[in-house]
């Protein structure tokens, strides 16, 4: 059986748990949760820019199905009309065709809700970055600072929960200064 020498643990040779004033058991169980908090918010960042990846990727389609064939029988519209007076009854089905594909688009606006998915699935993953750094940087500090990076990660998700996505760079900016 092999026995582990506790002071080559990277945990143990760390400062900040050494100097933690509140490296109780108590402690140690409020840092294990707050672990467990960063955790969630990693979880979480990580299913919303996939989700949001989806839904730019249906968004991006849906622009590209409804705008492109708008384009084509409008301009087969207006090369049919003006081929012969015979033609007027398929240029006006294909016309009424192309109306109908670009009210589809302009009434869908596919093209900002890709962009917005676009934002979104950039924003969550810049808080999943975050998270990660500030596990690994404030997640072996005291609690005390553990508990203000998880609050600035809080912040984050709301103002990027209320597409206030310029609130969210900035906290995340802000939290990449600070050292």
């Amino acid at each position: 059986m092999t026995t582990v020498d506790d002071s080559e643990s990277p945990l143990a040779a760390s400062p900040a748990v050494l100097q933690a004033p509140d490296a109780d058991a108590e402690g140690v169980a409020q840092m294990a949760h707050l672990h467990g908090e960063f955790q969630a918010i990693i979880t979480e960042s990580i299913r919303q820019a996939r989700a949001y990846r989806v839904w730019g990727r249906v968004w991006k389609t849906a622009h590209i199905l409804l705008g492109l064939p708008a384009t084509v029988l409008a301009a087969f519209s207006g090369a049919t009309g003006l081929s012969s007076a015979d033609a007027r009854i398929p240029a006006a089905v294909l016309a009424l065709t192309s109306a109908g594909f670009a009210a589809a688009f302009s009434f869908l606006q596919s093209d900002a809700k890709a962009a917005r998915a676009k934002r979104c699935r950039n924003a969550w993953l810049v808080i999943e970055a975050d998270a990660r750094l500030s596990a690994a940087i404030d997640g072996y500090r005291a609690v005390p600072e553990m508990h203000r990076a998880l609050v600035r990660l809080l912040e984050q998700r709301r103002a990027i929960l209320a597409e206030d996505f310029d609130r969210a760079f900035e906290l995340s900016q802000a939290s990449t200064v600070t050292p």
